[in-house]
C-alpha cells in the first residue's frame, strides 16, 4: 500500500530483482556481451521480471560474472550492492577518513555497505 505511489507495477507481473545467468541470445547492437556469458545484473529503471526464465536487459545494466562465484552468489549481489553504492558513494559522498555508522551491518545491504565503506578508507 505505502510504496504503490512509487511503484508503477501492475498485476500479473513476473517478480525479482537480480538476476544471473547465462545469455543465450543478444540484439545486434550489442557489443560486450555473447551467448555462453555468464552474467549478472540488476535491471534499471525499477524493471522486474528476473524470476522468469528468461528476460531482457539492456547491456548497460549487465557485467560479466567473477569467476570465482557461484550463480546464486552472483544473483545475490546487485540489489544489494547498488543500494550500499547509492547511499555511501553518490547520496553522502562518503570519503577516506570520514567516520561511518551502519545500521543491521549482518543484513545484504549492510554487509556490502561495510566493505565498501573500508574499500573507501571510511572508519566504521
Amino acid at each position: 500500500g505505502e510504496f504503490k505511489p512509487f511503484l508503477r507495477y501492475r498485476p500479473p507481473f513476473v517478480l525479482g530483482h537480480d538476476v544471473a545467468g547465462i545469455v543465450v541470445r543478444v540484439g545486434s547492437k550489442v557489443r560486450k556481451f555473447k551467448p555462453g556469458d555468464e552474467i549478472y545484473a540488476r535491471p534499471r529503471d525499477g524493471r522486474v521480471g528476473t524470476f522468469a526464465e528468461f528476460i531482457a536487459i539492456n547491456e548497460a545494466d549487465v557485467a560479466l560474472k567473477p569467476k570465482n562465484l557461484s550463480m546464486e552468489e552472483a544473483a545475490s549481489i546487485p540489489l544489494v550492492a547498488l543500494t550500499a553504492w547509492q547511499v555511501l558513494v553518490e547520496k553522502a559522498g562518503l570519503k577516506r577518513g570520514q567516520k561511518v555508522f551502519i545500521q543491521a551491518g549482518s543484513g545484504g545491504v549492510g554487509t556490502f555497505a561495510i566493505q565498501l565503506a573500508k574499500h573507501l578508507g571510511a572508519m566504521i
